[in-house]
């Protein structure tokens, strides 16, 4: 009977000693989850406050007298967008192609007439956001600035294999291109869907082009700069001027 009871106090004391080895290792995990937390809430409280600054920038340099999207729906951040518009009037840039549209068009446009010069074409593969792209565009009278071309996808064959790209004919263009700027297609068309963009543009890229290439942060964005790297040997990388963005420019031959 003695030994039974020493079994079973034997086994009560190994369920308690797991129960509270349990309970520590959960609270190590709260702690460090907890750490976690505070670190990414600081840093999102910096972006914020990026951000608004960098709104606030926006708003005073070109005095929009429009209504502005909702920044909910900005596909780049304000500080992106306030490092694209540096770009694009320090450089002076006089072509510009955009893929993809949105408030970066605005944005672009607004850059463009404070130059008094120069021309966006922003390529968008849906009719919706194409027209609502373009009614935006005319609200803040920018269509002396700014094409919003409907180009639709379809296949592609590209050194990587076929892809769905925008139905645009570089031909079209009169002007070599000053800025690239590579937001779409959306990921959700298929993988490395941007991917296109540099081979079938780079013989119209001008001498000391930028190329801007959105989301960078995120993987497949991050192996398409690899490829054009690899692929295009004049091309270097320059900067990462906001979140997710990275510049890169084509040197002269």
């Amino acid at each position: 009977m003695q030994a039974d009871g020493d079994r079973a106090r034997e086994e009560r004391d190994m369920h308690l000693q797991a129960s509270l080895d349990a309970l520590i290792g959960e609270s190590r995990a709260i702690h460090s989850l907890e750490k976690t937390m505070d670190r990414r809430l600081r840093f999102l409280h910096r972006e914020l406050l990026t951000d608004i600054q960098a709104l606030d920038q926006l708003l005073s340099r070109y005095s929009p007298k429009a209504r502005l999207p909702a920044v909910a729906g900005w596909a780049l951040s304000p500080a992106g967008l306030l490092a694209l518009v540096d770009l694009i009037e320090t450089s002076g840039a006089q072509t510009i192609v955009e893929c993809g549209s949105g408030t970066s068009t605005l944005w672009i446009g607004y850059a463009l007439k404070k130059l008094g010069r120069g021309r966006l074409i922003a390529l968008e593969h849906l009719p919706e956001y194409a027209q609502k792209t373009r009614a935006l565009i005319s609200a803040h009278r920018l269509t002396d600035f700014v094409d919003v071309r409907l180009a639709p996808l379809s296949p592609l064959q590209t050194p990587r294999g076929e892809f769905s790209w925008y139905s645009f004919d570089s031909a079209e263009l009169t002007e070599p291109i000053d800025v690239l700027l590579v937001d779409g297609p959306p990921g959700t068309t298929g993988p490395h869907a941007r991917y296109p963009a540099l081979p079938l543009l780079v013989d119209r890229l001008a001498p000391g082009a930028l190329i801007v290439a959105d989301d960078v942060d995120r993987r497949d964005e991050s192996e398409i700069l690899e490829y054009w790297l690899e692929e295009v040997p004049r091309l270097r990388r320059v900067e990462s001027p906001g979140l997710g963005i990275e510049v890169l420019e084509l040197a002269v031959a």
